[in-house]
Order: structure tokens, then sequence, then C-alpha cells
């Protein structure tokens, strides 16, 4: 699909990454305030969540009028958090753009500060933590942040934090951090006519100024970690390798092409192994880049008969890797494997949207993405065993479970890939998560 990439700052500050894609029948727009968790102090450490939930309806609208007003002609209109980002994104159809976008800036330029508001937000995003306890992977997240020197808490202690936060916090928040310099805006579709008339939308945004923030991050440390719940059989797991730097696009491919022949192919070295020798129900590799680091991460569950097997299973294969590396049959069959889904991707306005704004976001790249069919061919086997050994021998490695065992298992378990147990053991049965 044809497109055109460009990044502009505009007079108040914002930057903006036009993805122009002159066949778009939709327009995507979407806003990210550098306000997440991270900025947060600990004990308001759910106060961008609040305020992203304070932004879903404008002053002077109920929240059912508003969203039936954005979503008449088909239009779509989300809002998220994360460590990093608070994100306002809408989805609408050409000939309903501005429309839809008069709407969305009204909600950020007057978000519905009112107690009566605050009150019942709160209390929704109380049954959201809730329910966050009964999610084991979303249990596992936050313990494998702060190991990776991202602040974060678990949701026992953010329910306990909850009332700790006032309409008041909200709008100091509100004041700091969402400011045009601040400001990140993507914008894909067909908008050749409209560009004057968007870049003059966002420019009239009546936020302030204010500067530009950056992520911090604490000391990294390795560790094992157990969540104690009674009511869990198996042990579910997140194994991770951390690299005290940052990945780039070329070496991120490159460790796909690993992590495909460790999990993903039929004759992998991991995945297809564990499962001939039925020891594990679900295994899987992946990566993840920040600002400052770099993780090779496992998840998987496993049942505690099996668990000492699957993690020598692990020991044993990385352990070749950094002995001997992969082999050219390994890089050939991954590639032609990543190759194959790129020709079967449904490249979309939605498809390329997605594509620009993770490397303008993760890495500050913009490669092209006609051109990511080369960057693959042109992957060598050295680039791969070199990324990959950059893992294995990391000194600073994770592992997370949720289990009903003790935490001496789960430090066993660590031991065997490289994992210092940092928790004092438990003289009796640990509290339930």
């Amino acid at each position: 699909m044809k497109h055109q990439v460009e990044i502009e700052i505009l007079n108040n500050g914002a930057r903006v990454l036009w993805i122009d894609v002159p066949d778009a029948k939709y327009l995507i727009c979407d806003f990210h305030f550098e306000a997440g968790y991270r900025y947060a102090r600990p004990e308001q450490y759910n106060l961008p969540h609040l305020l992203e939930h304070l932004f879903v309806t404008p002053k002077g609208w109920t929240e059912v009028e508003f969203l039936s007003e954005l979503v008449k002609n088909g239009a779509y209109y989300g809002a998220w958090t994360n460590d990093q980002l608070v994100r306002y994104e809408f989805q609408a159809p050409r000939f309903d753009w501005e429309r839809v976008m008069d709407l969305v800036i009204s909600a950020l330029n007057q978000p519905k500060f009112e107690p009566d508001y605050f009150a019942k937000e709160l209390s929704v995003v109380e049954i959201e933590l809730e329910d966050c306890l009964n999610h084991h992977s979303r249990l596992i997240y936050p313990i494998y942040a702060q190991a990776t020197g991202i602040q974060a808490q678990t949701y026992a202690d953010r329910l306990k934090n909850l009332p700790n936060i006032t309409l008041a916090d909200i709008q100091t928040y509100y004041s700091r951090f969402f400011t045009t310099d601040n400001l990140d805006v993507v914008i894909c579709g067909d908008f050749r006519r409209i560009k004057p008339k968007l870049k003059a939308k966002i420019e009239a945004l009546k936020l302030p100024r204010g500067q530009r923030q950056r992520l911090l991050f604490d000391r990294q440390h390795g560790g094992s970690h157990l969540i104690y719940k009674k009511d869990v059989q198996n042990i579910d797991f997140t194994f991770v390798s951390i690299l005290d730097q940052k990945m780039t696009i070329r070496q991120t491919t490159a460790m796909r092409f690993a992590i495909f022949a460790l999990f993903s192919s039929a004759k992998s070295r991991i995945y297809s192994k564990a499962r001939e020798q039925g020891i594990v129900y679900s295994i899987e590799g992946g990566r993840y880049n920040t600002e400052k680091s770099a993780d090779f991460y496992i998840d998987g569950e496993v049942s505690h008969k099996h668990a000492r097997a699957l993690f020598q299973l692990i020991a044993r294969e990385l352990q070749t890797v950094l002995k001997t590396g992969f082999i050219e049959v390994e890089l050939e069959r991954a590639r032609q494997a990543i190759l194959g889904d790129l020709s079967m991707e449904d490249i979309t306005p939605r498809g390329l949207y997605d594509f620009y704004r993770g490397r303008y976001l993760d890495f500050d790249e913009l490669d092209d993405f006609n051109q990511y069919e080369q960057l693959v061919k042109s992957i060598t086997l050295d680039e791969v065993n070199y990324i990959a050994r950059q893992f294995i021998t990391s000194d600073k490695k994770v592992l997370v479970a949720v289990s009903n065992c003790q935490a001496k298992v789960i430090d066993e378990l660590g031991e065997l890939v490289g994992v210092a147990p940092v928790q004092p053991k438990p003289k009796s049965k640990p509290k339930s998560a």
C-alpha cells in the first residue's frame, strides 16, 4: 500500500508522526502523553489511570451522551494507560473526521473534573484492579517490572493506595504532564487535503507548553520471586534476561530469528522438545525494548511434577546456543517463516499505523515498511548468534512465578537458568496475593 511518512514538530511543541495513505477510507489519530505510571509518586501510582478515565468524557457531557455522539457514524474512541504513556485514540470515517476530532479535543481541553464523576470512576477502577488479581500474567508483570528497573506496584498495593488519591491530585498531575511539549500525535490516513486543518486543531489545543518528560529508571536487579496463590495448582512463570542497552530494529529482528528457532518451529530447540517429552502445557518466547534496556523473556505454564525437567531443558538449550550457536538451516527456516508472515499480512492503514507507531515510540527509528523484507533477508547468522549470546550471558535475570508451592521451589528453578534467589525463605506459609 502506497504511503509516505514524516515527523513534524508543530509551533506549540507537539510532535506529529504523519502517515499519509492515499487509499485510506478512514483516519486514525492517537494522542500520546508521557504521563504513565512511572511518573507518579508511589502512593499515587493509580493517578494516571484515573486521569485516563476522567478524560473519556469532557466537561458538560454525560458519558453516555458523549460516546453516543462519537460513534454515531461508525467512529471508534479508546484510552489506555501503561508505564510510559496515557493514550487517547480515535478512528473515524474520512468524511466524519473533523466532527470526531473536535469532540476528542474537547475532552483533552476540558476533562470532566467533577466530584461525582470522580467518585464513580474511582469505584470503576477499584473493580478493574480487583479483577486483575485473578489474572496470573497481570500479577507477574509488576514484580518483573520492578526487577528490570521500572517503577511498578502490585495490584494488591494499588488497591490499598487507591483511596489516597484526590481530585485535586489529578488536576495537579494534569497541569504538569498534559502539555503540548509532552505530546506525541500519530495520524494515519488520506489527509493530503486536510493536513492544514489537522495541524491547526492540534496547535489550538488549550494546553500549556510545559516541558518534555523523560523516563526514569531505577537500578536493575535480578532474582527469583514467588507470588503465592493457594488455588493455583501449576506454575505460571515468566523468565527474563535483561540487557543494559536499547536494541536497534535490526537487533530486535535478529532476536526474532533466535526466538523462532527456540520456540516457534516444528523443530524448535525448546518448545518442540518440551512437547515431545510431555513436560509442558504452554511455553513461548519474546522480546521487549525500552528506552534504557532490552528484555528476552520466556512465558510458560508447567506442572509441579515436570517443572524441574522443563527448566533443565531450557538451561541446556540456552547453553548449547552459547557454546555452538544456531546453524544455517535454523536461520533459513526462521527467515522463510518470517517472510511468509510478511507476505500474508493484511497491509491496511491500521497495519501501517501499528508498524510505524511502534517504531517511532519504541525505537525513535522510522525504517521503511516496504524495505523491511530486505532487512529480514539481510540478517546474518553471526548477528543472530551475537544478540542471543548477549542475553544468555547477562548477569541480570529474573524469574517470577504464580503458584501454591514454597518459595524455595522457585529459587531452585531459577538457579537452573542462572537466576539468583533474593527473597528470604518464609518460616510459615506465605500470604496469598
